[in-house]
Formats: C-alpha cells, sequence, structure tokens
C-alpha cells in the first residue's frame, strides 16, 4: 500500500512541488522503504546453510585430526613416548562429542605435536603436505564457528528495524503527508480522492474450503446421501437425547420400589 502511494505521488510530481513540505516527507518515506527493502531481503535468507558449512568444515577438521593423532600414536608407541601418546590419543567418538571450542583446541595440539615430529614419524604417513593442509582445515573450522550465532544476532536485528522502520512510515504518513493533503482538496480534487482511496487497507479476500464430488457405494455404485457438516453436533445431540431418555426411564422404577417399600412397611 506504501508503495502505491509513493509510485503515485511520483506521477504527480507537478501537483506535489507546490508544497515543499510534503515533497520532504516524501522523500523521507522513500529512504526508509529503501533501508526497509534491504532489512526484508537480509531477513529473508535462510540461516541453515550456514551451519551446515560449520559441521562440513568441522568433520574435514575432525577427519585430519584423527588421522594425524593415529600416525602420531603409533610413531609414540614404537619409541614408547608416553606423554605423546596422551597427547594425541583421541579415538573418532571424542572429536563427535567435544563442544565446538574444545575440538579446535585439541586439533590444534594434535598438529602442533605432528609439526614437532614431522621428520621423525614420516615411516608412518605424517608430511609436511598433510599438516599444511590440516592447519588449513582448523583456520576454516574457526573462522566458522560463531557464523551461526553472529547470523542469529543479526537477524533479530533486522527484525527489530523492519519493526521500527514500519513505525517510522506509518508516522511520516499519518501526521506529515495525509494531514497535508488538504492544500490539495480544493485545487486538485482528484489526486486528492485517489490518494486517499489508495491509502485504504484492503484486507484479501477470503473462501471457505469445501469438499465437491459424489460419494459411492462400493458394492453397487449407487451415490450416498452425504452427512450434512453439522453431524458430530447432531450426534452429541443424539447422545444427550438419549441419556434423557435413559433418565426418564429410571426415575420411575425408583419411584416404583420406594412406594413399594413404603407400602410394605406400612403392612406391618
Amino acid at each position: 500500500m506504501v508503495k502505491t502511494v509513493v509510485e503515485y505521488c511520483d506521477e504527480n510530481t507537478a501537483i506535489i512541488a507546490a508544497v515543499v513540505a510534503f515533497v520532504n516527507a516524501l522523500t523521507l518515506v522513500k529512504a526508509k522503504l529503501a533501508l526497509l527493502d534491504e532489512n526484508e531481503q537480509l531477513n529473508a535468507v535462510p540461516l541453515t546453510g550456514i551451519a551446515v558449512d560449520k559441521n562440513d568444515r568441522r568433520k574435514t577438521m575432525t577427519d585430519f585430526g584423527f588421522d594425524v593423532s593415529g600416525m602420531l600414536y603409533a610413531y609414540a608407541s614404537s619409541t614408547d613416548n608416553n606423554t605423546l601418546k596422551a597427547e594425541v590419543d583421541y579415538p573418532i567418538s571424542a572429536f563427535t562429542r567435544m563442544r565446538d571450542s574444545e575440538v579446535a583446541v585439541v586439533c590444534r595440539t594434535i598438529h602442533a605435536r605432528g609439526v614437532e615430529n614431522v621428520s621423525r614419524a614420516e615411516d608412518f604417513g605424517l608430511s609436511e603436505e598433510i599438516l599444511t593442509a590440516f592447519l588449513t582445515a582448523i583456520e576454516n573450522y574457526e573462522a566458522s564457528i560463531t557464523k551461526p550465532r553472529t547470523a542469529i544476532g543479526k537477524r533479530k536485528t533486522q527484525k527489530a528495524n523492519i519493526i521500527e522502520l514500519l513505525k517510522e512510515i506509518d508516522d511520516v504518513l499519518v501526521n506529515q503527508m495525509d494531514k497535508l493533503m488538504v492544500k490539495f482538496r480544493t485545487t486538485h480534487p482528484d489526486f486528492y480522492e485517489t490518494y486517499f482511496n489508495l491509502r485504504e487497507i484492503i484486507d484479501p479476500s477470503t473462501t471457505h474450503t469445501q469438499l465437491k464430488g459424489t460419494i459411492t457405494d462400493a458394492a453397487n455404485g449407487n451415490p450416498i446421501q452425504q452427512r450434512p457438516d453439522n453431524h458430530r453436533r447432531t450426534r452429541k445431540n443424539h447422545r444427550i437425547r438419549r441419556n434423557r431418555q435413559i433418565q426418564l426411564q429410571t426415575r420411575p422404577l425408583r419411584r416404583i420400589y420406594h412406594n413399594r417399600h413404603q407400602n410394605r412397611l406400612s403392612t406391618f
């Protein structure tokens, strides 16, 4: 509705030019609409891809970490280096259970031990190329750790901006442009009338979903009379009437028994 009003005013620049305050208010609305569009576009970007990227980078890093730790553990076992064995002894399940920041620190430690022992552990499969790729994987993962939370924080800010901008735009329209339209009421009545027609908020039409078609009997193919939409209410009413009938049937029996008992008592 607001953009339609703005477009209509732009089509009538010769008319609105006579009122400078109206032109200034229109310019302000345009600026706020541009900010609103920007925030809405940013807010519409899905966040799932950011989390997926982080998980993919974590898996790449932990795969390197598991491989390098295995090579170093084998080398440490061959040299009876129990300190190194303890520093790199991480099963794949341990990497899975670690927190985001913790797993990065562990991988950094494994990489550091690899750099220290790369020349001595070459026979166990360790190389400079592997350690370089491992370090790149660590850095890529560390850069992605905070991205999901940052994206969520930005989205909250964008939503707050959208709400505030909508309020500000509405304030300019109601308290400035609408009020200044009085200047055009007699000089340009068609422009005046159309402007306020465009300012009206028209609710979208609604329709009720209905089932269409014919239900047939599977045995003979004959149409089956459909029950009315209020069949649940009818069934409920039927149960109420039935309960009342039962109550009406039981009450006389109680009276008869009571009367018999009184009569019996009276005969003694």
